[in-house]
């Protein structure tokens, strides 16, 4: 039994042929390749929630610390 899902999407005429085409160029069917740009923009997505949770945990406390000063405090 295959853990498979399919999803389904309709696009214009014009962004068929654009899709198509790039997924030619980049040597991918198109399958691959809406797979691939789906996850890479899931995962920046991803990034830019942690950099904004990071961001705010800093300027809640500015405090830094440098690789040394780090490895001493946690016994590295």
């Amino acid at each position: 039994m295959s853990n498979s899902e399919t999803i389904t999407i309709r696009v214009s005429k014009e962004d068929k042929e654009i899709i198509s085409h790039y997924s030619k160029v980049y040597g991918l069917s198109t399958f691959e390749f809406i797979k691939r740009l789906t996850i890479e923009k899931v995962e920046d997505e991803i990034d830019i929630q942690i950099h904004q949770k990071a961001m705010e945990a800093y300027n809640k406390d500015e405090t830094v610390y440098s690789l040394d000063e780090s490895e001493r405090m946690l016994g590295l």
